[in-house]
């Protein structure tokens, strides 16, 4: 250990033409939290999940939105937040570790078709563009 009168910290600031300091526009608040239009995960080729919270934990504790009981999985392993109408999946220090297409990932902007594995187990994300509360008239009547 080093004693307290033998440590000096100098420090100095040299200008060198920096830009101002700028803005960042990130939205609006209510513009932030927009959920994806029928978002959904399937958890290990077996069970449909909808997504339609903001946020959205997964792990194994049973507090979570979505369970996956398995002991590779941590009690808090993930989390999915909706910000301007995507999800984007967060590693919450999980001790196994968090993967989108085999690739390790503290964050993810998730796309369609996009593999998850929690410790090993798969999660599907998906995304129906189509819109389910309209209807449209098709003409089916045979023409000349």
């Amino acid at each position: 250990m080093i004693p307290y009168q033998q440590v000096s910290v100098n420090a100095y600031f040299e200008d060198q033409n920096l830009p101002a300091t700028a803005n960042l526009d990130i939205g609006t608040p209510q513009a932030e939290a927009i959920i994806p239009n029928n978002a959904f995960l399937i958890v290990n080729g077996v069970k449909l999940y909808p997504l339609e919270k903001a946020v959205i934990n997964i792990g194994r504790h049973p507090d979570n939105q979505i369970v996956i009981n398995d002991a590779r999985v941590s009690r808090q392993h993930a989390q999915l937040r909706a910000i301007n109408g995507r999800y984007i999946l967060f590693d919450l220090s999980s001790n196994a570790g968090t993967y989108v297409n085999n690739q390790p990932v503290h964050q993810a902007i998730l796309s369609p078709g996009d593999v998850i594995s929690l410790a090993g187990i798969p999660l599907v994300y998906g995304q129906d563009s189509m819109e389910t509360s309209s209807t449209r008239r098709l003409d089916i009547s045979a023409h000349d």
